[in-house]
């Protein structure tokens, strides 16, 4: 006859984690399928304000507003506040901000790719000697932290975005005006 042998901590502590991860996923399921009904979801004061946000802004201006300002700032180059600026000038101009955002986030190759020819603009603007930055710099810097890659590339991070204002913005103004005519063209065709 064999002696079971105790299972050591780790193996006994893996087996806690599970069976309370499992007790956890049944209660949950339960509580989701059985109490909770769609109606009541659907109802509830918080799941309205999410509905009405995702329907914000889908007139032709505020659905070309939405696209454009989530293609510029996705294109600015400063890491990190994307996210941030969309939201909040979303929320302020009363604009769509998931579709922003998923401009923003759907545009970040373009960003990558414009992040050294902006900088290169800006210091020629200020007439300044260009820094030799490759992009493989700017993400070691960026690895070893926002700060410190802040601090020791903050003025190449200006000269970024004064190319960035001063490319981006006037072809953001002009891209508005005909997204927003080939919008309001489409929603009179439809409605019609």
């Amino acid at each position: 006859m064999s002696i079971r042998k105790a299972p050591d901590k780790e193996t006994f502590e893996l087996m806690i984690a599970f069976y309370t991860l499992s007790i956890h996923s049944a209660i949950s399921t339960h509580f989701c399928f059985h109490i909770m009904s769609f109606s009541t979801i659907k109802n509830h004061p918080w799941s309205k304000k999410v509905i009405a946000l995702f329907r914000q802004g889908l007139a032709p201006r505020e659905l070309a507003l939405s696209i454009i300002i989530g293609s510029v700032i996705g294109i600015m180059p400063v890491f990190g506040v994307a996210a941030f600026l969309i939201g909040f000038i979303s929320i302020v101009l009363r604009l769509n901000l998931p579709i922003a955002l998923f401009v923003t986030y759907a545009i970040t190759p373009v960003h990558l790719l414009l992040f050294i020819p902006f900088m290169r603009i800006g210091e020629s603007i200020l007439r300044v000697q260009h820094s030799f930055l490759s992009f493989a710099d700017i993400r070691q810097a960026f690895e070893a932290g926002y700060l410190i890659a802040f601090q020791q590339l903050s003025f190449q991070l200006f000269c970024g975005v004064v190319g960035w204002f001063l490319v981006a913005i006037p072809i953001a103004i002009l891209s508005y005006l005909i997204l927003w005519k080939i919008l309001a063209f489409y929603n009179k065709k439809t409605v019609h």
